[in-house]
């Protein structure tokens, strides 16, 4: 018999503003509820607490002006600089204007198609991994699919995005990487009441204890990748090696460990929740899982997933994108 997942309770938008305090409290638990009834009516949306100002930009062709069309006119705001400045210095997720520009044109080639492609191998592997250790579970065990999922997608991020894995100490660093983004709501809704960046928050030493952490294994390791230069496909190489087509510039050691890191922290959490909520979704409509496990049974033969049956998963891909439509992990 398939066990039906409990469906979330719903989140009903307060119909006023909520004051600064109760604010706080619910950007903390999930920022959603923090947003009112008018934001998901209007174009666009205008909020003022402690005299500071917050427009909420909700009509597509606006988020399209925004984020496109006009994009050189807006600035990252202060939420993702206090978020992520710190650890993520000014990489290509924190810069603005020109500095994004010549890191954006100097990765664009680590990210084409064909690049991407060749880590295929190492991510079927760790999903292979992570079916295994469930098949070796006992009978009725249970599992924290979150968990799971945020350890399958850092165990990709340490065979894809770092070239030398027996030196590095990866409990460490997944507790870094943890400890960092663990009190990111606290950062962001204190932003959003417009306190002052020097207020402490629960959470505030460990962060920092992570990002120092974080920044020291990192910076051995592109020491030790320097001494040895080899033409590999891991992340870290490609970064190092990658140079601004249109004048040549290279990234110095810091943009690397920066962008290294970026590329770390995005592709661990991010991935793991969008995977969660997939496989929630499913849990919820067997109708679409049995129709994925068709496409899949289709494609592979029966046999291994393998690089060259993903262009064939054409409605996995769409039920994954809706999952990330609906739970986005960075909304």
């Amino acid at each position: 018999m398939h066990k039906k997942a409990p469906r979330l309770a719903a989140i009903h938008p307060p119909k006023m503003p909520l004051s600064s305090f109760r604010r706080l409290q619910m950007v903390v638990d999930n920022p959603i509820k923090a947003w009112p009834q008018a934001i998901y009516r209007q174009h666009l949306y205008r909020s003022s607490v402690l005299g500071h100002d917050t427009i909420y930009v909700m009509a597509p062709d606006l988020i399209r002006t925004v984020l496109l069309d006009e994009a050189d006119n807006f600035k990252k705001g202060e939420i993702v600089r206090r978020a992520l400045g710190p650890a993520l210095g000014d990489a290509i997720l924190t810069a603005d204007g020109s500095r994004w520009r010549w890191q954006r044109r100097a990765v664009a080639a680590i990210f084409r198609q064909e690049r991407v492609r060749g880590f295929l191998p190492a991510m079927i592997a760790a999903a292979e991994r992570t079916r295994n250790r469930w098949h070796s579970l006992p009978s009725g065990a249970e599992i924290d699919v979150a968990q799971e999922m945020m350890r399958t997608t850092f165990d990709i991020i340490l065979h894809t995005v770092l070239p030398v894995r027996d030196n590095i100490d990866t409990e460490l660093m997944k507790r870094s990487v943890t400890h960092y983004l663990e009190p990111t709501s606290w950062i962001v809704a204190l932003a959003m009441i417009g306190a002052p960046s020097w207020v402490p928050y629960p959470g505030i030493y460990r962060a920092r204890q992570g990002r120092k952490q974080l920044h020291v294994m990192l910076e051995s390791l592109i020491g030790q990748a320097k001494q040895s230069p080899a033409d590999r496909n891991d992340l870290l190489s490609l970064l190092m090696n990658a140079t601004d087509p249109e004048t040549g510039r290279p990234m110095t050691a810091m943009d690397v460990r920066d962008n290294l890191l970026t590329f770390i922290t995005a592709g661990h959490e991010t991935t793991a929740l969008a995977l969660t909520w997939t496989l929630y979704l499913l849990s919820l409509h067997p109708e679409v899982e049995r129709r994925v496990k068709r496409e899949i049974a289709a494609a592979t033969g029966g046999g291994p997933v393998r690089p060259t049956h993903i262009d064939a998963l054409g409605y996995t891909h769409q039920v994954i994108q809706e999952a990330m439509r609906l739970y986005p992990p960075a909304h």
